[in-house]
C-alpha cells in the first residue's frame, strides 16, 4: 500500500512537502473539495510548492503549515 504522503505528492505534483492533515468536504453545491495541509522543506521556504518557482519570503518558523 502506498503512503499516504507518496500519494498526496502524485496527486498534487509537490516533491518538497510532508502532509499533516486532509480534510474533505461536499458543499451545498454537491462539488467535492480536498483540503490537504502540510510542511514545505526548509531549503525550498520560499517557493511555490507545486510550481517551484522563487517568491516572497514565507514565515520562517519551523513547521509552518500551508494549504493546497
Amino acid at each position: 500500500m502506498t503512503n499516504i504522503n507518496t500519494l498526496f505528492r502524485n496527486i498534487l505534483h509537490v516533491n518538497t512537502a510532508k502532509f499533516t492533515k486532509a480534510r474533505f468536504e461536499v458543499d451545498s453545491k454537491g462539488q467535492y473539495h480536498l483540503y490537504v495541509y502540510g510542511v514545505v522543506h526548509r531549503k525550498h521556504d520560499n517557493c511555490c510548492p507545486i510550481c517551484g518557482k522563487k517568491g516572497k519570503p514565507y514565515d520562517r518558523r519551523e513547521n509552518v503549515t500551508r494549504s493546497w
